[in-house]
């Protein structure tokens, strides 16, 4: 029995080393789902697009293993499965990386455009001020000639006949007082509310006429002499 002792030291790590090789006869299941999970995880980071090589790297180690451990080559499947799992994670680390860069490249972009885009509306809206602030502004239109007349308070057909609506001439009041003998008996005397008709056909002559006839009158004044308005 003493020959017996030295073989109970060693038990220990024959049962070990047993337990070791068995482990290293099973299929690395556990290693191959790791790897696969790490694969597909990377591939929904995108690592396809952004981190290839690596993505392809640990794709490649993963066929490589599968097909080893196919063959019942566990111990250097699982070698190899290690090396898959860890440049699965890398790419999608990467690729991550990546996405957020070009994200914030993105958004850095966009702000830049609204920027120049709000400066330029600036800018325009400055330059409309300043337009505005320049451009004359218009002439009133004249207004439309009138054919009838209501006489206001204190006017006289010489300030009437110089209306721009009228004649925009008060040398031309003959023709109103002409025009309306039904109603008007002295030039000198209209009243307010009275209508008055106010001549359109007329020739050159017959405004020539008008005028002739308003300055040999002495009733109005001349042009550039205020008629009074009582």
């Amino acid at each position: 029995m003493p020959m017996l002792r030295p073989l109970r030291k060693l038990l220990p790590a024959i049962v070990s080393l047993i337990i070791l090789l068995a482990g290293c006869a099973k299929p690395p299941q556990a290693e191959l789902a790791a790897a696969r999970q790490a694969v597909a995880r990377a591939y929904a980071a995108g690592a396809m697009e952004l981190a290839g090589d690596d993505y392809q790297a640990a794709r490649a180690a993963l066929r490589n293993a599968e097909r080893l451990s196919d063959r019942g080559e566990y111990k250097a499947a699982r070698d190899i499965l290690s090396t898959a799992e860890a440049q699965a994670k890398l790419a999608a680390a990467t690729a991550r990386e990546k996405r957020a860069h070009i994200e914030r490249e993105r958004l850095k972009k966009k702000q830049l455009e609204e920027l120049r885009r709000q400066r330029e509306l600036a800018a325009q809206k400055k330059k409309h001020r300043r337009a505005a602030k320049t451009k004359p502004k218009p002439k009133p239109e004249p207004p439309a000639p009138v054919n009838h007349y209501t006489v206001k308070a204190g006017e006289t057909l010489w300030q009437i006949a110089a209306r721009p609506e009228v004649y925009n001439d008060e040398l031309l009041w003959p023709l109103l007082y002409k025009s309306n003998r039904d109603q008007i008996t002295d030039p000198r005397k209209i009243y307010t509310g009275q209508e008055l008709i106010v001549p359109r056909k007329l020739t050159t002559d017959d405004k020539n006429a008008a005028r002739a006839e308003a300055r040999t009158s002495g009733i109005y004044p001349l042009p550039g002499k205020l008629a009074p308005t009582n």
